[in-house]
């Protein structure tokens, strides 16, 4: 008590003040995030429909498995038609019929694109943009990503030669090119939607998933500056980055927790949080909620806890690619 009156008045009223806006702040962006993720309705229905009162249409890349797939089922139900992307033909063939299947007065396209060996030909994606005129396409889930196929968590200096350019054309290339060529027919048929999927590990550099961080980094960076562009110019288009943690799909199957729900799920809650006023978003509460608590952990107490999940998600990967 007594250093406390020691300490002078005017040094009192500002700490007094620092701590009052302090906790202002937090009880602030409490009551927003509670707003945001359970009280605010999603903004996705001004973008469901053309100008002539029909279904729009949505491209989602990488859609035949995982979170891709989770999105096209998601928009279906939401009234949307879809064209799906992905690079085997087959698999596209499949996921089409299941889809109209389940929802037969919906339309379903698709666009066949090996995001990992193509994405360094423009041609391609002028192709794209040529064959997605006839649709009147208002929104782009842009989440193709992942290994495409190679070890996901391996250290560095052991990829194998081209490893490192197929990560970086699957998982940021791609979508560049994609949404470059699409802009246009998005800028006319505005206001229209580009949701673009990000990850945890852009902010936690999860070891041996060093490529992959990176170029999750450079999509959140890309879709905050891409969204400024649109507003500095003009344009009624909505770009989001969309953070996701662990999720159970087809190559990573894990049980649904509340922290590691499946791709439906996901996709339903990315969807929820549209028009949230946030251009780089966790869009699943739950990995909001890790998210915080993480920062919020002493420095060497985090990075201990992400490289022992590092070391534990590798012993997975290794066992993932054995069953291959």
């Amino acid at each position: 008590m007594h250093l406390i009156h020691d300490i002078p008045k005017p040094a009192l009223a500002a700490i007094a003040t620092i701590g009052g806006l302090w906790a202002a702040s937090q009880a602030y962006n409490l009551a927003a995030s509670v707003y945001m993720y359970f009280l605010r309705k999603t903004s996705l229905g001004r973008y469901s429909k053309t100008s002539s009162g029909k279904a729009a249409w949505a491209l989602v890349t990488g859609a035949t498995d995982g979170i891709g797939r989770g999105f096209a089922e998601e928009l279906c139900q939401r009234g949307f038609n879809v064209v799906l992307h992905g690079r085997n033909q087959e698999k596209l063939a499949n996921e089409r019929q299941k889809l109209l299947q389940r929802w037969p007065q919906r339309e379903v396209k698709s666009l066949n694109i090996d995001a990992a060996s193509e994405s360094s030909d423009p041609a391609v994606f002028e192709r794209a943009a040529a064959q997605l005129k006839e649709v009147h396409l208002k929104v782009l889930v842009n989440n193709v990503g992942g290994s495409g196929g190679m070890a996901s968590f391996q250290p560095l200096h052991e990829r194998a030669p081209g490893d490192i350019a197929r990560f970086i054309n699957t998982n940021a290339t791609f979508a560049t090119e994609l949404t470059k060529a699409l802009l246009p027919q998005l800028q006319r048929n505005a206001p229209a939607l580009v949701l673009n999927i990000g990850s945890a590990v852009s902010d936690f550099g999860l070891p041996y998933l060093s490529v992959y961080s990176g170029t999750k980094a450079y999509v959140k960076g890309w879709s905050s500056s891409l969204n400024a562009e649109m507003k500095a110019d003009g344009h009624d288009i909505e770009i989001m980055c969309l953070l996701v943690a662990a999720v159970g799909t087809d190559y990573t199957p894990r049980p649904e927790t509340l922290f590691e729900p499946n791709a439906r799920n996901l996709a339903k809650s990315a969807l929820n949080i549209v028009g949230c006023g946030r251009s780089v978003v966790f869009p699943y509460w739950p990995h909001a909620l890790q998210a915080s608590f993480f920062h919020a952990l002493p420095r060497a107490i985090a990075d201990a806890a992400v490289i022992d999940r590092g070391k534990q998600e590798r012993l997975l990967d290794v066992e993932r690619m054995k069953k291959r």
